[in-house]
């Protein structure tokens, strides 16, 4: 990859088992300083104005805007949200943020989405180094969601 993520601040945006909680793994073990926001996070918004790179994967139709993100900032929108009308969009509002992307940043971000789908032979290891951790996460039927829709 072009991009060192060695040292930047990174923001997920939903701490589910499927995206949130491996991303945290994948991202710690690159070297960069992870927050994770979820249904009972403040001002979400302001955390991710302040970050590196954003991952949204909240489940939110196009819950980051334009003014989440900060010039320069990498966003990858892992959303999928089908909308009253029957069409699909992701966590970011697209149509917003994409204003903020440089075509060089634009590009990258392609190069980058392409690298991330290749298989990762030390895959295994990570998996064994952090098996424990996972093993403590909470299970999904035990977080109270009855206070929020969001997550």
């Amino acid at each position: 990859l072009n991009y060192e993520l060695r040292g930047k601040d990174c923001v997920i945006i939903g701490a589910s088992k499927i995206v949130g909680r491996p991303m945290v793994m994948e991202l710690l073990n690159a070297g960069a300083t992870v927050f994770v926001c979820h249904k009972d996070t403040k001002e979400i918004s302001e955390k991710a104005r302040m970050a590196d790179v954003i991952i949204a994967a909240a489940g939110v139709a196009n819950l980051v805007k334009a003014d989440w993100v900060k010039e320069g900032a990498i966003v990858i929108d892992v959303g999928i949200n089908r909308l009253e009308d029957g069409t699909l969009t992701g966590d970011v509002d697209f149509d917003e943020v994409k204003d903020f992307l440089s075509k060089e940043e634009y590009e990258e971000f392609e190069e980058i989405m392409c690298e991330a789908c290749k298989p990762d032979e030390n895959r295994d290891k990570y998996d064994e180094e952090y098996d424990d951790f996972y093993e403590e996460l909470p299970e999904d039927e035990d977080i109270d969601n009855s206070r929020c829709d969001i997550f």
